[in-house]
């Protein structure tokens, strides 16, 4: 492989969570072995002021705090190269330079703001190679804080991005603990026209597609339904798990009807992800119903995969 190193370094900000993974180059049917895997919860785009575009000073400290972090931890693994990527609100923020700069100049991490259409190829990318699916003709969404990227075809030909994410949708809709059945019937709808406006009837479930589900709401759900720990979720456990549409519906009235603090007692649900999950779930269930699925395949593997192995394929 025309990249091919020793120990790489993959960082994907996105606009709810901040996630690293160092691996190291092998020969063998998988190009790489993951070292070590890290994600906070930074909520980059937590009051982002949508009339100017600007993300809030404290989300961006959040960020850079924990980026400071993530290169501590790159050095102490002395990999050789970083790549690093800004994804979700990101792309819309005026001020972004107020992160990308501190973050050369005090975490040593030089960072690209990536549009949504190499956010799309790079996560099919990792998924494809990590779920072994070659060219089969799937439907990939990758569900963020901000944005839903969705990717689809027998080599990843169509791709489109709406506004739809876990955090963005609870800040707008779901205000009361637990949510009103008033704020619950809002979220949907505007899900439901998000999704018809952005996608209409392409893609759907035809053609012996596949869905593939991937980012952060969507582990968190099959660890919940799956009943794994947070301490075990990777991908060797994940990757590959089933979630129908009705487990996922009956967990959504469950976590709708909870309070915060009760929500957390779900051992596969961390107090990073616990005050979005409903906002989250909601969008997943908008999802397999506008095209027209009853269960997804989980991704743990994604966009971090997809950087290594672009970077060991010399692309």
């Amino acid at each position: 492989m025309g990249g091919k190193t020793g120990k790489l370094a993959a960082i994907d900000i996105g606009s709810h969570t901040a996630r690293l993974l160092i691996a190291e180059a092998v020969d063998g049917p998988r190009p790489f072995r993951p070292i070590l895997r890290k994600r906070d919860y930074v909520r980059l785009a937590e009051a982002f002021n949508k009339e100017k575009g600007t993300l809030s000073t404290r989300a961006i400290e959040r960020t850079l705090k924990v980026l400071e972090d993530f290169a501590a931890i790159i050095k102490a693994h002395k990999a050789q190269k970083t790549l690093a990527v800004c994804t979700g609100v990101a792309r819309s923020a005026a001020n972004r330079e107020e992160l990308l700069n501190p973050m050369r100049e005090k975490a040593d991490i030089t960072a690209r703001v990536i549009s949504w259409e190499e956010e799309s190829f790079l996560t099919a990318k990792g998924t494809r190679s990590l779920l072994a699916l070659d060219e089969d003709p799937i439907i990939l969404f990758d569900l963020g804080g901000w944005t839903t990227e969705f990717v689809w075809g027998s080599r990843n030909e169509k791709s489109e991005s709406v506004l739809l994410g876990s955090l963005s949708l609870k800040e707008q809709f779901l205000s009361s603990d637990p949510p009103v059945a008033e704020e619950i019937n809002l979220l949907m709808k505007h899900v439901e026209e998000i999704l018809a406006k952005g996608l209409g009837g392409e893609p759907s479930a035809k053609d012996g597609r596949v869905l593939i589900g991937t980012g952060g709401t969507v582990t968190t759900l099959a660890a919940m339904i799956h009943g794994i720990g947070k301490e075990n979720i990777d991908p060797d456990r994940m990757n590959g798990l089933k979630l129908s549409r009705q487990r996922i519906e009956c967990l959504f009235e469950e976590m709708r009807a909870l309070p915060l603090e009760e929500r957390l007692k779900n051992p596969g649900l961390d107090h990073g992800r616990a005050d979005v999950i409903v906002a989250g779930i909601a969008a997943v269930i908008g999802i397999l119903g506008h095209l027209g699925f009853t269960e997804l395949t989980v991704s743990l593997s994604d966009i971090l995969e997809g950087l290594i192995i672009s970077q060991l394929e010399g692309e």
